[in-house]
């Protein structure tokens, strides 16, 4: 019987070395097609944590460069809409300069500035509604809805609404801006309103009417007489009365002060109310709401918000609006007041009507027949030099009777309707054109630094130009509130224009109230500085992403000469080892007898 060398315990050994040697060709070959030292961490465990933090840097830096590129095209996108709203504003100016070689009475050169500054409205509408990638770049964190809308349809529409007699387009941002929908009282009673006729004034049952300002213009809807657009000429909350010692107030925890706590109250028009002993309201928070009862001016009782509080002097919400009314103050016998025809060129004195005779609220006559023989329904009249200076102004004809002795005039009025305890309900409306808000979203650029995205539809620049064009805009040809009845309002869309553009400084508004900081150029820079910090900041990381590359390669790849050569190497030695199996596997001690 012949015997074999190669045993059981020998194969397997040799089985075992050929396994590694087959691994070893195995990882060489990987390396080989790969270029890489192991498709696994475990075969550089050495380098594997450092490998994976050079790995979770450069992910990281690839997102933010993804982000920011994303960023990049948002403001391209605003830096277009920027400078298109830059042009047309520019361009409006200087419409409105050439406009200023022509007199207010040219219709031909009043129609086409108003066109102009109609069709200028419009295209800031367009381009302030700028979208891209699913949102819009105007609305502050509101960026799935439009943020911009005039509700412009026609110039004669516009006009139709902004008369610029009864109803004049806002010269102030907070007028302009007001957005509100009110019916009912801060208590939710809608049994609220009061409307009279003599004092053109709306009162609420409360200061309710904290989000309106002079200027504002509103819609009153849902009463039985009085529903219409109005423009608020002043708000109020108290009558002045000194040193009153009866009131209560009541606290929101429904705790009390009385005079043992503030010594008296001095009640000042319109919104505020002074304390005799110091600090004695200083537990009042601003937002709060009070109750004012028993005062001796009984029209000073009601519910206020507090709306500013220096610990002894409150101001407090208003509760009562007056209105733009247009109407006569009756004086049965003016012999001074001078009633001008401006397109006319016709001036009436007492020589040509005698004695006038004004009767409230829309009613002139004069003693001399047919002195009215000039004017016709539709002509805008000049009275100045008016007894009752109050009677002075400018107003459109309505009518002119047969004897030409009487004119009509168009009036705009409240009527009486409600009273105290008899309140009356209805819904006051404010739309603002601006749908976004002023919340400011911020982007990330890196880590360690981030910007605020704060530029809104509502911006000073933006907000100054639309306001100088409405202004513009408002009020046709010929009639008392058309541009050429009332040439300050060139002078003020100038001053806005110009403010819009470049912060006019040194001199004041001709408009009465001071502006928010805020033009073009400053705008300009803050968008441009924003690309410059995304560009400069892509750049480096793209250059710190080439770094990171360099390194997680000198750990992973291989040398492709040396690994070929290794392949080689592996590849030989694995062939000669089963060269030398095969033949342990066929030798038997008869081999050596």
């Amino acid at each position: 019987m012949v015997v074999r060398v190669a045993n059981l315990s020998v194969t397997t050994s040799l089985v075992n070395q050929l396994h590694v040697l087959q691994q070893q060709v195995l990882e060489k070959q990987t390396q080989v097609s790969t270029e890489k030292k192991s498709d696994q961490y475990a075969g550089i465990s050495d380098d594997a944590q450092r490998l994976v933090s050079i790995e979770n840097l450069a992910m990281l830096n690839t997102r933010y460069i993804r982000n920011n590129e994303l960023m990049d095209t948002r403001l391209q996108v605003q830096t277009n809409a920027y400078e298109s709203i830059e042009t047309t504003i520019s361009d409006m100016r200087g419409r409105l300069e050439s406009f200023l070689e022509f007199s207010t009475t040219d219709q031909t050169a009043v129609d086409d500035i108003q066109d102009w500054a109609f069709k200028s409205l419009q295209a800031i509408e367009s381009q302030l509604n700028a979208f891209v990638d699913g949102q819009y770049l105007f609305a502050g964190s509101q960026t799935h809805t439009k943020p911009v809308d005039f509700g412009l349809t026609s110039l004669s529409a516009f006009q139709a609404t902004y008369d610029g007699n009864t109803v004049q387009y806002p010269t102030s941002r907070d007028a302009h801006l007001a957005d509100l929908t009110l019916s009912s009282d801060l208590s939710g009673g809608t049994d609220w309103l009061v409307f009279d006729e003599a004092t053109s004034t709306i009162t609420a049952t409360s200061g309710s009417f904290g989000n309106l300002s002079a200027g504002s213009v509103f819609t009153v809807s849902g009463t039985a007489s009085n529903d219409g657009t109005y423009e608020v000429t002043d708000l109020g909350a108290f009558t002045t009365d000194a040193n009153d010692a009866a009131p209560t107030i009541t606290l929101p925890d429904a705790g009390t002060l009385t005079a043992a706590d503030f010594g008296d109250l001095s009640f000042t028009a319109p919104l505020t109310v002074t304390a005799a002993t110091a600090s004695s309201l200083s537990g009042i928070s601003v937002g709060e709401r009070i109750t004012i009862s028993g005062a001796s001016t009984s029209g000073n009782d009601s519910t206020y918000v507090v709306t500013s509080n220096d610990g002894t002097t409150l101001t407090v919400s208003p509760k009562q609006i007056t209105v733009n009314s247009i109407e006569l103050t009756t004086d049965a016998a003016d012999v001074t007041a001078e009633i001008e025809l401006p397109l006319d060129a016709i001036t009436l004195k007492t020589g040509n009507y005698g004695t006038l005779s004004f009767t409230n609220p829309d009613t002139i006559d004069a003693t001399t027949a047919g002195a009215f023989a000039e004017v016709e329904a539709g002509d805008v009249i000049v009275i100045s030099n008016a007894g009752t200076a109050a009677n002075d102004g400018t107003y459109t004809v309505a009518s002119v009777n047969a004897t030409s002795d009487q004119l009509t005039i168009v009036k705009k009025e409240l009527v009486d309707e409600g009273s105290s305890g008899s309140e009356v309900d209805g819904t006051l409306t404010a739309t603002s054109w601006y749908k976004g808000d002023t919340q400011v979203l911020t982007h990330r650029i890196d880590k360690d630094f981030s910007f605020d995205m704060d530029i809104n539809a509502v911006h000073p620049a933006f907000e100054k130009a639309i306001r100088a064009m409405g202004i513009l805009a408002q009020g046709a040809f010929g009639t008392a509130g058309g541009l050429d009845q009332n040439e300050s309002r060139v002078l003020e869309a100038r001053w806005l224009l110009d403010s819009a553009l470049d912060e006019v400084t040194g001199e004041s508004s001709p408009l009465g109230h001071a502006e928010i900081p805020g033009d073009m150029i400053s705008l300009g820079f803050n968008i441009g500085f924003k690309q410059i910090l995304i560009e400069d900041t892509s750049e480096r990381f793209t250059k710190l992403d080439k770094i990171l590359q360099v390194q997680a390669d000198e750990i992973e790849n291989v040398d492709l000469t040396l690994a070929i050569a290794e392949f080689t190497d592996a590849t030989t030695a694995v062939q000669a080892a089963y060269q030398a199996f095969a033949k342990s596997q066929g030798l038997s001690l008869a081999d050596y007898l």
